[in-house]
């Protein structure tokens, strides 16, 4: 399971409701794929606030979202919601993700001797270089839970917190408890890694029962 994002173009318009001011406006674009087969995944619903939309053929949904703002788009299949949380820049917002069901995820920690508590929540630091590769080498630390963290290597999922070479650009935290919790990304030697557009190594997360949230990170 990989989560993507790259950034391009400038920004739009929109009013502030509750003034009528204008503001600066980014257009973010989700792009969501099935995770077993990585085909494009159509009519999920993609929300952020009370702005909703659904994915077309090519698994892609798109909003109107405030410039420099912190911003968590909600995709929801009906099956296990994933939250990608950012901050938007100056440009418009590409973002790639593959969608796992509770299914999948069960069989994963099963793997590593875990259970999936739908009453506790998942969070994922993603980590991608330029091109859109794994980050090999970063790693991830999170001020809550008690499971530990695991990665995708080439083959199987394994307890850990660092990239692993021929894996996944994801750090798993299962079994988080509701709430907020702060999330610490560190770079691999001579890069850093920042969330997108917000130029920090640490953001506190959304963490919402039954769902997965998944901080995206850049890599240079």
């Amino acid at each position: 399971m990989i989560w993507l994002l790259s950034c391009s173009a400038t920004p739009d318009t929109a009013t502030t409701p509750d003034t009528g001011t204008p503001t600066a406006a980014v257009t973010a674009t989700l792009t969501l794929l099935d995770v077993a087969s990585g085909a494009p995944l159509e009519g999920v619903s993609v929300s952020l606030d009370a702005e909703s939309t659904i994915t077309d053929s090519t698994g892609s949904a798109a909003l109107s979202v405030p410039a420099g703002q912190p911003l968590t788009l909600l995709a929801d299949s009906g099956d296990l919601p994933h939250r990608y949380h950012g901050m938007a820049g100056s440009e418009d917002l590409s973002i790639v993700g593959f969608l796992a069901t509770q299914s999948i995820t069960s069989q994963v920690y099963g793997v590593l001797g875990l259970s999936f508590d739908d009453a506790q929540g998942v969070v994922v630091a993603a980590m991608d270089l330029a091109d859109l590769s794994p980050a090999y080498g970063a790693s991830a630390a999170l001020s809550t839970g008690t499971d530990g963290s695991f990665v995708f290597g080439p083959t199987l999922p394994e307890s850990g917190d660092t990239l692993v070479d021929g894996g996944s650009s994801v750090v798993f935290f299962p079994n988080i408890p509701p709430g907020s919790a702060t999330l610490t990304v560190a770079p691999p030697p001579g890069l850093a890694c920042t969330l997108v557009d917000a130029g920090t190594d640490t953001v506190d997360v959304p963490v919402v029962a039954g769902e997965v949230t998944v901080a995206v990170f850049a890599c240079q």
